[in-house]
């Protein structure tokens, strides 16, 4: 049951008495605003005249994407800035696109501005500062590293979300604006801006710490290797011989790509190895009932999108009773996890590493699981995220709405042969996430603490 108080000046104001309206977020978080500023707490705008930074957005993007062999930059999707790891589906052209606009300082708040899931917001490292982002980014520079760090996580804490959401406009996708971001009013509670700062940039400096480290591990991983992919002009097309067609029993002409197969003879001729020899691929055959309960009463599954996120948007929890033998989806600490189902110029295959704060969470059927035997998890991460073994997924999924890559295809791939390293380096980075994730937590739960003094006391009439 919820309870909350309502003076009943509020409820004269509104005329109307029905409790879901009052208990509604929005309006919880604007009486407790509210009740703050009674006690006497200093607030800061986020943004405008009197405001502590700098709120704006580029003009809408038109995107150009890049010709083979031309000149261009990464670009992200909004919120493929939540991924542990995020990598380009797509590069613009430099000549014909205006990049300066569209590229941001690190440093720089960005927040999620439009879709069903708008709130979430990072701020922008040394590895995100890389890339082209979209207009649909708002925007924030604070010039007070403490203040910048304070805002981003009070914004992030469901409170903050709420505050945010609470002047979200659209009929179809809900949208704020700059002037929505500047009007944000926060408050400076009292003791806890110092220690609350210092934990979300603590956070920030590992996860930047571990991408740079990923990114270069998979530079130097591909280029140990030696293996490209020849850039050739699929518009000129190939021509294969009938019994080919029929030994496969597929005429997708994306599985034949002659530069996949090209890639996959060299890094057989450098001894590589079938995938199926240094780990077990699974992936969970079969349905479940979606009983989504709250949290205390279910155990966390995660999608193949969530899979992706450092902080997984809309978790979601499922009831114990759904699943017959929850064995067969639960994750384990050391495993290499990827989207098996979805489309193959967004996300699938992409890889990642299980780690101490997810051992023994689920996740759905539409993810697949490499299980290490003969390989470490380091090298399983790196073998996988590599060009030519994601080149090779692509070209086995198949499907016509949604793609889909198989175990039994999985098994098949060929992978750079492992070697002496150890990896650490891999596994170390994957590590700092976890940490990361544990000083936002901590970061989080301080902000909620200090504004539970403030909440009301329900008495019962």
């Amino acid at each position: 049951m919820i309870l909350d108080v309502i003076d009943r000046t509020e409820l004269v104001r509104e005329t109307r008495v029905d409790a879901p309206y009052f208990l509604s977020e929005g309006r919880r978080v604007a009486r407790l605003v509210d009740r703050i500023r009674h006690a006497g707490v200093e607030f800061v705008s986020v943004g405008g005249k009197d405001g502590i930074g700098a709120v704006w957005a580029p003009k809408r993007l038109t995107r150009a994407y890049a010709a083979p062999g031309e000149p261009a930059s990464p670009y992200l999707q909004p919120y493929d800035i939540l991924e542990y790891l995020p990598t380009a589906r797509s590069h613009l052209s430099n000549r014909r696109t205006n990049l300066p606009l569209y590229q941001v300082e690190p440093g720089t708040i960005l927040q999620t501005c439009s879709g069903r899931n708008l709130g979430p917001l990072v701020v922008a490292d040394q590895y995100l500062s890389s890339f082209v982002h979209s207009h649909d980014l708002l925007r924030l520079w604070i010039e007070d590293v403490d203040l910048r760090f304070y805002v981003q996580a009070f914004l992030a804490t469901q409170p903050g979300q709420a505050i945010l959401r609470r002047s979200k406009t659209g009929s179809v996708v809900d949208h704020i604006s700059v002037e929505h971001l500047e009007a944000v009013e926060l408050p400076l509670l009292p003791g806890i801006v110092q220690q609350v700062a210092g934990l979300a940039r603590r956070a920030f400096t590992l996860r930047q710490a571990a991408r740079m480290t990923l990114s270069e591990a998979r530079k130097r991983f591909d280029a140990a290797h030696g293996v490209e992919l020849p850039q050739r002009s699929l518009a000129r097309g190939w021509s294969l011989q009938a019994q080919v067609l029929a030994h496969w029993g597929r005429v997708d002409a994306a599985y034949f790509d002659p530069g996949v197969h090209h890639a996959v003879q060299a890094l057989r001729g450098r001894s590589g190895v079938r995938l199926d020899t240094l780990a077990k691929v699974v992936k969970p055959a079969g349905r479940y009932k979606t009983i989504y309960v709250e949290q205390e009463y279910g155990r966390p599954i995660l999608s193949g999108r969530q899979l992706l996120q450092w902080r997984p948007v809309g978790l979601k929890h499922i009831a114990p009773a759904a699943l017959a033998d929850p064995q067969r989806y639960q994750l384990e600490q050391g495993w290499i996890v990827y989207p098996a189902d979805g489309r193959v110029e967004g996300r699938l295959g992409t890889p990642v590493m299980v780690t101490a704060t997810r051992d023994g969470w689920l996740a759905s059927g539409h993810v697949g699981r490499l299980i290490p035997e003969n390989a470490s998890p380091g090298f399983l991460y790196l073998a996988l995220s590599s060009a030519v073994v994601q080149a090779q997924l692509s070209a086995r999924a198949c499907g016509s709405v949604v793609d889909s890559v198989y175990p039994g295809d999985v098994e098949t791939i060929v992978v750079p042969a492992p070697h002496g390293d150890a990896y650490d380096d891999v596994t170390d980075a994957w590590r700092a996430f976890d940490e990361a994730e544990r000083c936002e937590s901590e970061a989080y739960a301080i902000l909620l603490a200090a504004l539970e003094e403030y909440e009301p006391t329900p008495t019962q009439l």
